[in-house]
């Protein structure tokens, strides 16, 4: 495996401990999950596919911490279903990286590979 990938596995593992162990709507969640996601393509060229699953992320991830912050509060059952759509979600969006992701010119410049290949 590339060194880019292992570093997605990393990143995407660690966003997910974040939203399993997520208990409080005083956090912001999907700005974290936002900069997560930005390190994770930031050596990737813009890709439909990969911003639509961007966008799913982010829209679960609003859909928790609504979900953290209502008064009262909403059941364990909901936000545990919350959090799995939302898991769901980086598994999508981490294969949709890995299957459509191109190496830009940043990304060859730290040797990550050659510009405007798979990743």
């Amino acid at each position: 495996m590339r060194q880019l990938q292992i570093d997605i596995a990393k990143n995407f593992d660690n966003a997910r401990e974040k939203v399993a162990a997520y208990d409080s709507a005083g956090e912001d969640l999907p700005s974290e999950l936002r900069r997560w996601m930005e390190y994770a393509t930031r050596f990737i060229e813009p890709d439909y596919t990969i911003r639509d699953f961007q966008r799913t992320v982010l829209e679960r991830a609003d859909s928790l911490v609504g979900l953290m912050s209502q008064s009262p509060r909403a059941s364990a059952q909901s936000i545990d279903t919350a959090k799995a759509h939302l898991l769901t979600a980086f598994d999508d969006l981490q294969s949709a990286i890995l299957k459509h992701g191109i190496l830009t010119p940043g990304g060859e410049k730290v040797g990550l590979g050659i510009a405007g290949k798979p990743i």
